[in-house]
């Protein structure tokens, strides 16, 4: 109990750091953060490290630590044209990190699959069912992230956005490439 009210403490008073690791608590020797992988048609992989929004810190601490908060049962991959922030939320994602909702076939965005998951050493990942985009268009991506709900849109007062990860390069597509995501979270000692 003494711990999630430490860790709570620290985040509601800003006493953490962004690194490009993630989110570091000094005091606690705590980092959040995780490392997201794409692949273009099943080629050329690569990583990127997370951004956890201020919004999905807040949710871990109200859902896990806490318990006060309504826990997410299903999260979803987005993919966007813009870039992340810390500030980035259900309410303002769409708009905010420019996503894309037409220019991909699959009518809502793909679950991120934790159902084959076990978390091991501090981290989760979807690798067993990765998200999947196949575009119908051509395209420039800039980034993903992981959202609480399925459609394409902004979300309602109750939905989150757990986390983002600016692309290191934009992925060019064009019509018929599948674009691949795999999301690591990983909660560790710094």
């Amino acid at each position: 109990m003494k711990h999630h009210r430490e860790l709570a403490r620290n985040i509601r008073n800003f006493k953490y750091e962004r690194s490009e690791h993630g989110i570091v608590v000094p005091s606690m020797g705590l980092i959040v953060g995780g490392t997201l992988t794409h692949w273009l048609n099943g080629e050329d992989p690569q990583h990127e490290e997370n951004l956890i929004t201020t919004e999905g810190l807040n949710h871990m601490l109200e859902t896990v630590l806490d318990t006060s908060g309504t826990r997410v049962t299903q999260w979803y991959v987005a993919v966007y044209g813009g870039s992340a922030s810390a500030g980035l939320t259900g309410d303002n994602f769409n708009t905010n990190a420019s996503e894309f909702t037409t220019e991909y076939d699959e009518a809502t965005r793909p679950q991120y699959d934790l159902s084959a998951a076990t978390a091991t050493g501090g981290s989760i990942s979807n690798s067993a069912n990765k998200a999947d985009f196949t575009f119908n268009t051509g395209a420039t991506v800039t980034g993903a992230a992981i959202v609480s709900w399925s459609s394409k849109s902004d979300g309602s007062g109750t939905d989150r956005c757990f986390a983002a990860a600016d692309f290191g390069s934009s992925r060019s597509v064009v019509d018929d490439d599948v674009l691949t995501i795999q999301y690591t979270v990983t909660i560790a000692n710094s």
